[in-house]
């Protein structure tokens, strides 16, 4: 696997590495959204992924969506997949070391780039 790093600047901003390499910007404090998006990294990180973890994918994407956040309850996840929060820990964790997402506060999971959810619901409804 690829070694991922996700650091929480002191301004709000949260940067993506994975490989050495800056893969997503997103600026918390900004409504301007996302400062680098790479659609190619993404769909590289779900190659070998399982059905579960895309599940929990489509289902943070959906919430994302339907909210209007940026972020999504990992019980709110776990509930609509039919686990428990402790049964989602290994496709959480396997997520977040690819760095599609991260841990956002305790209990709370995020993308690591907010147009991510996006483009997985546009995969997902071939839209």
């Amino acid at each position: 696997g690829r070694r991922v790093t996700v650091v929480a600047m002191s301004g709000g901003q949260v940067r993506v590495r994975m490989g050495g390499e800056e893969v997503a910007v997103h600026d918390a404090a900004a409504a301007a959204g996302p400062i680098v998006y790479d659609e190619g990294r993404y769909a590289e990180a779900l190659d070998g992924a399982t059905a579960a973890e895309i599940a929990l994918l489509e289902v943070m994407a959906e919430k994302t969506a339907e909210s209007g956040s940026e972020t999504c309850s990992a019980v709110d996840a776990a509930t609509l997949l039919g686990k428990t929060e402790a049964e989602l820990a290994r496709q959480v964790t396997r997520m977040t070391k690819k760095g599609l997402i991260y841990r956002f506060a305790p209990g709370v999971l995020a993308f690591s780039a907010p147009l991510a959810g996006a483009s997985i619901l546009r995969q997902k409804t071939g839209r």
